[in-house]
């Protein structure tokens, strides 16, 4: 028996306001605000910018709805600004890892 499973990384970046924001607290409120169906990572890419990689693209397509986000966390009012990552020239996404199992 042979399974094969794709992983895709489907990405869009978030720009923030607020410089050194806790990254947790952050992912907990998008998590709630977007009410996502599948896994995602949440990564630092600088003191104002994050990385969110998906599951699907579906979860990506979603975030997008609502690029422009206004709340409050650790009782600052914070604005955030989701922007696709660009993806491969042909429309292609990134394939991330592809795994084999054989039995």
């Amino acid at each position: 028996m042979v399974e094969k499973k794709k992983f895709y990384h489907h990405c869009v970046l978030i720009k923030s306001d607020v410089t050194n924001m806790d990254k947790g607290i952050l992912k907990d409120e998008l998590k709630m605000f977007w009410k996502l169906s599948g896994d995602w990572e949440l990564r630092r890419e600088c003191n104002m910018t994050f990385l969110a990689s998906f599951s699907s693209e579906g979860d990506v397509i979603s975030c997008l709805k609502n690029p422009k986000i206004e709340t409050l966390l650790e009782n600052k009012e914070v604005k955030l600004t989701v922007t696709r990552c660009k993806e491969g020239d042909d429309g292609s996404l990134d394939l991330v890892e592809e795994l084999h199992l054989e039995f």
